[in-house]
């Protein structure tokens, strides 16, 4: 019985070693790459990456100064069908680039989808699991953006 118990308590604590994470946030496929090379001063680059946020109709979140780091609050859309509700929350990291006025961004859009099989449409009862990352949405932050950061061009 001894065995037993050892053997069980050894196959739970392997297991979740064993299985993968649904997603890996950090991984860099999953994120868009922006580059500016003439940029304002941090503080300004921060606030640009807030608007943008803003513009591409994402709820306020939060700025992180010394991480650099700009997070929006859940862009909520709710479906009467359960899996079809999703939410997306947007991550913009600012990076000192190879020059002084260069900035890097990292742009990611997370996205989960409602799983609440009862109550779908109550917000408050929504189980939210992760269900991937939009590309797509990351590319309207990003020319939203370039919109603020980068100078126009003369002709």
């Amino acid at each position: 019985m001894v065995r037993f118990l050892i053997a069980l308590s050894v196959l739970l604590l392997v297991l979740p070693a064993c299985s993968s994470s649904a997603l890996d946030r950090e991984a860099p496929e999953n994120w868009l790459r922006y580059s500016v090379a003439d940029g304002p001063p941090r503080a300004d680059m921060l606030a640009a990456c807030r608007w943008a946020l803003n513009d591409a109709g994402f709820p306020p979140g939060e700025v992180d100064l010394v991480s650099g780091e700009v997070i929006s609050g859940w862009d909520n859309k709710l479906h009467v069908f359960s899996g079809k509700g999703t939410r997306q929350q947007a991550v913009l990291r600012v990076e000192k680039g190879d020059r002084p006025e260069a900035w890097l961004v990292w742009i990611q859009v997370l996205v989960q989808a409602n799983q609440e099989i009862h109550r779908p449409y109550e917000i408050q009862e929504a189980d939210w699991e992760d269900a991937g990352f939009d590309r797509k949405r990351a590319r309207i932050i990003q020319e939203h953006l370039r919109i603020r950061v980068e100078p126009i061009p003369r002709r």
